[in-house]
C-alpha cells in the first residue's frame, strides 16, 4: 500500500491527517519545488537538491512562513522520500 511521510515518519495514506489550523489548508500558502531523483542500483542520487533546498528557504523566508527553515533536516527527509519510493518501485 502505498505511504505518505508526515511529521518524519512514513504512514499509510489511510492514516495521513493534516490539522485544520494549517496555513496551507487553511490559506493555500505553500511552496513547491519539482526534483529529479534517479536510482542506480541501490542508490538514489537527486540532482541539485542543494540549490532546491534553498530556493525554498529563501521563498520560505520571503512569505513568511519560516524563517529559520532546516536546510539539513529537509534535505535528509528529501532523501529519505526518495529512497522510500524507489524501495516501493
Amino acid at each position: 500500500m502505498p505511504s505518505v511521510f508526515l511529521d518524519g515518519q512514513f504512514i499509510s495514506r489511510d492514516q495521513a491527517r493534516v490539522s485544520a489550523f494549517d496555513a496551507g489548508f487553511q490559506h493555500g500558502v505553500g511552496l513547491f519545488e519539482t526534483l529529479l531523483a534517479l536510482r542506480e542500483d541501490d542508490d538514489v542520487h537527486i540532482l541539485h537538491l542543494q540549490e532546491h533546498v534553498e530556493r525554498l528557504r529563501v521563498s520560505a523566508a520571503a512569505l513568511g512562513l519560516s524563517e529559520s527553515l532546516r536546510a539539513g533536516a529537509l534535505e535528509e527527509a528529501v532523501r529519505r522520500c526518495a529512497e522510500h519510493a524507489a524501495k516501493e518501485h
